[in-house]
């Protein structure tokens, strides 16, 4: 069911991350993705991390509502199901991140990360090799931080992640 568009076409999906200086090169990318036949365009959220080199001025937040509706739009006319990402919005309550108690992400060099979004694995968050990794100091201290309501416990790191701070769509 999943695998035919609405169209009757062999369903085919393209995705992005989007931020607030190539929000120009959104419909260009849907042109691209029709022009291939593509089916479905996602885009995400881009979360300011370690591994890029933007900041939270790029995230797209409630007041890129409108013009997200006129990119949706923009794929209809070209035949292209847009869905649009979540929205960071500090202004509504944190989600539970459930990360830290399912993810050990790891480096090349063996060094870890409670997360995929917005840290990379580092040694110095621990080595996998480590049996005492898993329930270390590192591990700890993210799942306490996301434990509680004191949002202010929370990295800085995860106040800028759509994962925590997310508004609908």
């Amino acid at each position: 069911e999943r695998a035919q568009a609405a169209n009757g076409r062999p369903r085919v999906e393209m995705s992005s991350v989007l931020w607030k200086s190539r929000k120009d090169e959104a419909v260009r990318m849907l042109e691209f993705a029709a022009s291939c036949g593509v089916t479905e365009m996602s885009f995400h959220n881009l979360i300011p991390s370690s591994l890029n080199e933007c900041g939270p001025e790029q995230v797209l937040g409630p007041e890129d509502r409108e013009w997200l509706e006129q990119l949706r739009r923009s794929g209809e006319s070209l035949g292209v199901l847009v869905h649009t990402p979540a929205l960071m919005d500090s202004g509504v309550s944190p989600r539970s991140c459930d990360s830290p108690w399912r993810t050990l992400y790891v480096d090349a060099a063996g060094g870890v990360s409670g997360c995929f979004r917005v840290e990379a694995p580092s040694v110095a968050n621990g080595d996998w090799r480590d049996p005492g990794c898993w329930n270390g100091e590192y591990y700890r201290t993210l799942r306490h931080a996301h434990i509680g309501p004191a949002t202010e416990l929370l990295p800085e790191r995860c106040r800028m992640c759509v994962e925590v701070y997310g508004s609908d769509r």
